[in-house]
């Protein structure tokens, strides 16, 4: 038997909630949200021997889907370490043609 609302002027029917076809599913995809984007830590550069306080290094590192290999993004980096009152990192992205330097002191 239907269920009986409030606003439904006495007449009862099926209204069962979640059926197929329900929620959020016309909304995907979503936009980007910052937790899912990649990440850089300079931490993890130096315990990996990317980049040595001290020195002047530059390189590429490149993201790829785990399952095939197919390259999703890239960025390039310059770091001069060489003296901690001045060092910076620059970046240069794939995906833009700008470049970030960021200075540590």
């Amino acid at each position: 038997m239907g269920k009986k609302f409030a606003d439904d002027f006495g007449k009862t029917e099926n209204r069962d909630m979640g059926g197929l076809g329900s929620g959020n599913w016309y909304r995907w995809p979503t936009r980007p949200v910052v937790e899912e984007g990649l990440a850089l830590d300079i931490n993890w550069l130096i315990r990996h021997q990317h980049i040595h306080p001290g020195t002047w290094s530059r390189g590429t590192f490149k993201w790829s889907v785990a399952g095939n290999g197919e390259q999703v993004a890239s960025v390039g980096y310059e770091a001069d370490l060489t003296d901690p009152e001045s060092a910076w990192m620059r970046f240069t992205t794939s995906m833009e043609t700008h470049t970030r330097t960021t200075r540590f002191s």
